[in-house]
């Protein structure tokens, strides 16, 4: 492939960018579901040698799909510049008070969620907003990108099943009370860094990592229960685990707070799991737990 930029062809290419962009804004492109990304784009989406580039943000083969709402067309199509696309999210997100990224462009590559986005007013839930995203590779999140309002995170990554690794540092969790299936479904996952997390909030933690079938090393040691919560935490743990840091939780001292479907969150578990708990008391208790399931074979105190 030829390095030699045509100027004169580059010149067409930002040409026709704008007209897409402004027919675009006008709602006048339309796209029927059986209509690819490289199709609709037609030479915006062509580098100066002739050939077609790979689409940055949109898997080649994903097709458009008219069903979900007015911003469908939109977005999609200008996923493929980032100049037009980050703005349009952090549009998008301050005027619609249900906006999930999955709804208006499933087939995103990678996704970058800044601290610079602005939300609707009074919005307290983020529910499946990035679930269902089956080709995303890559995702950034800026810290301060969740404002203090957000509450509910069910979810949140649920059945992203090309997501191999995801570092949550930045994400500000400590005002959120629903992290259910959070991750539900993350077929791929390997990594997850919860560093600095804060969960003293949180209430639901069903089906947290349920089918994350690659996920075999957790460290959520960064989890603590808060007080006088009605914790829920059916299913939260699924068989693949092979190792598990949950010397934050704390079952028997945590003052006025009831612990729901305690048994059941460890039932799906391999006996073998390595297990690292707080202290004696709480690997008591949740040997106790377990015991219809038959006790854990491998769960240590942690030494701090």
């Amino acid at each position: 492939m030829s390095s030699e930029i045509n100027k004169s062809k580059l010149d067409s290419l930002e040409n026709d960018r704008q007209l897409l962009v402004d027919q675009l804004l006008a709602k006048s492109v339309q796209a029927d579901t059986s209509e690819t990304m490289t199709s609709l784009v037609g030479k915006v989406n062509t580098i100066v040698t002739g050939e077609l580039e790979p689409d940055p943000y949109v898997a080649p083969s994903h097709t458009f799909n008219m069903y979900y709402d007015d911003y469908s067309t939109y977005n999609t199509a200008l996923s493929i510049f980032d100049s037009a696309y980050e703005p349009y999210i952090s549009w998008v997100l301050g005027q619609v008070e249900d906006f999930c990224v999955y709804s208006v462009c499933p087939g995103i590559l990678s996704l970058h969620l800044k601290s610079s986005y602005s939300f609707a007013p009074n919005r307290t839930s983020l529910r499946y907003f990035c679930s269902y995203l089956s080709y995303l590779t890559s995702l950034t999140i800026d810290r301060g990108f969740l404002p203090s309002t957000i509450t509910d995170m069910k979810g949140f990554l649920s059945a992203c099943d090309s997501l191999v690794e995801v570092d949550l540092r930045n994400l500000d969790v400590s005002n959120v009370t629903n992290f259910e299936s959070f991750f539900e479904g993350c077929s791929s996952l390997t990594t997850i860094n919860f560093d600095g997390w804060n969960t003293t909030k949180g209430v639901n933690f069903d089906r947290m990592f349920v089918y994350c079938s690659s996920l075999k090393h957790l460290d959520i040691s960064s989890f603590t229960f808060g007080e006088n919560l009605s914790i829920r935490l059916y299913g939260m743990f699924d068989s693949y685990l092979e190792y598990l840091d949950i010397s934050g939780f704390d079952f028997v001292n945590t003052s006025g707070s009831t612990f729901s479907g305690v048994g059941n969150t460890f039932s799906l578990m391999n006996k073998n799991c390595f297990i690292y708990v707080k202290d004696q008391a709480n690997l008591d208790y949740i040997q106790n737990s377990r015991s219809a399931y038959g006790r854990f074979t491998n769960i240590h105190v942690k030494e701090v």
